[in-house]
């Protein structure tokens, strides 16, 4: 009889024992999650303005990119002037060069009638009559040979005034010329300057890409650390607590639909495939977020990715949680009801938006919310 009494004392000894060090083990769990958990949060401060300045970069690289284009187009079209430019210089190359010579043609013929004039010049008045017909056509010979010295020689100045006017259009046409020439040249060096923004901002965007990834690299084996931590503090929850049981609660009050499900999908922030843990509910910053089922609050503040959040244990290895969370309405070891108002929505954390991302976690595993609403 004594030695079964000794036996049940040490046995009470030692359930009394393990009470206390099952407290200190999930207080240091949560500890130790919210210190990373917090390192999570400075990395993703550090992601998020890095992010900004890959937008920056990429800003400034597609305006230097317009403004490219721009340049591009303004060059096309004075090398186009300068085409026609030089089209026209060519055209007044030829139209001088013919004008030149139809007005050695032309002087040659007056050199030629002058000849005939002149030897015409010497005969007298009388041997011109003789070899005239009649007297008409004696002042006939003597007008004509007047009027083509005449016509011939304001022929030779008209062609001498139109060339001198080539020249003069040339040398305007070669004028514009330059002047266009100089515009590009200072375009395609605007350009060159533009260019290498653009090369600056690649460049930067690629160094920041980099070091996004070293980032990235880092939120990877932090999560599962935290998760690891997760796990523990679930293996920590209270075992001998039954399941609340029946089905949960939808956890909104004013949206029945989910923009995101469980399962794997394209991250909005991180730009890559991912697991997505839990289901998004798109419901307006501010509104209620309900308790899904009886259960007792084991974490109330802020974790990884999720900004504020709320886990709620519900007995049995099944907890749900409660992320992006505007405000916080309840504390850790608090009990709370299914259907209690326990936070409001909002968009804290790695959020594009207001939305209440919930999730089941069942023996330290996330599970398929939409199964426990049936």
């Amino acid at each position: 009889m004594k030695k079964v009494l000794s036996l049940l004392l040490v046995m009470i000894f030692i359930l009394m024992l393990g009470i206390p060090i099952a407290a200190d083990e999930l207080e240091e769990a949560k500890s130790e999650k919210q210190r990373i958990d917090s390192m999570i949060k400075n990395t993703e401060k550090q992601m998020k303005s890095i992010q900004e300045r890959i937008k920056e970069q990429k800003d400034q690289m597609n305006q230097a990119q317009q403004e490219e284009q721009q340049l591009k187009q303004q060059i096309q079209l004075k090398e186009e002037e300068i085409r026609q430019l030089e089209e026209q210089i060519r055209q007044l190359d030829d139209a001088i060069l013919a004008a030149r010579k139809d007005y050695f043609q032309k002087q040659e013929l007056l050199k030629t009638r002058l000849k005939v004039i002149y030897q015409n010049s010497n005969k007298s008045i009388f041997e011109v009559f003789l070899e005239s017909k009649n007297i008409t056509d004696f002042f006939k010979r003597i007008q004509l040979m007047q009027f083509i010295a005449s016509k011939d020689t304001e022929l030779l100045e008209a062609i001498e005034t139109a060339r001198k006017d080539l020249v003069s259009k040339l040398e305007m046409r070669a004028q514009e010329k330059e002047a266009v020439e100089q515009q590009v040249a200072l375009l395609n060096t605007e350009k060159q300057k533009v260019a290498e923004k653009i090369s600056r901002s690649s460049q930067a965007i690629r160094d920041y890409s980099n070091e996004l990834k070293v980032l990235e690299r880092q939120i990877d084996k932090l999560e599962a650390e935290s998760a690891r931590l997760a796990k523990s503090i679930q293996a920590l929850m209270e075992k001998n607590r039954k399941y609340a049981g029946g089905a949960m609660a939808w956890p909104s009050k004013t949206c029945t639909t989910i923009s995101s499900g469980y399962g794997m999908r394209y991250h909005p922030i991180l730009k890559k495939n991912k697991m997505h843990t839990g289901i998004d509910i798109p419901a307006q910053a501010g509104t209620d977020i309900l308790a899904a089922n009886d259960g007792k609050v084991i974490v109330a503040s802020w974790q990884t990715g999720y900004g504020n959040t709320v886990i709620i244990d519900h007995g049995g290895g099944i907890a749900t949680l409660y992320g992006h969370c505007s405000k916080i309405l309840v504390k850790e070891g608090q009990t709370v009801k299914r259907g209690e108002v326990i936070a409001k929505v909002g968009s804290t954390g790695w959020s594009t938006g207001p939305h209440l991302h919930f999730e089941v976690i069942k023996d330290g595993k996330t599970v398929d919310p939409m199964t426990y609403f049936k």
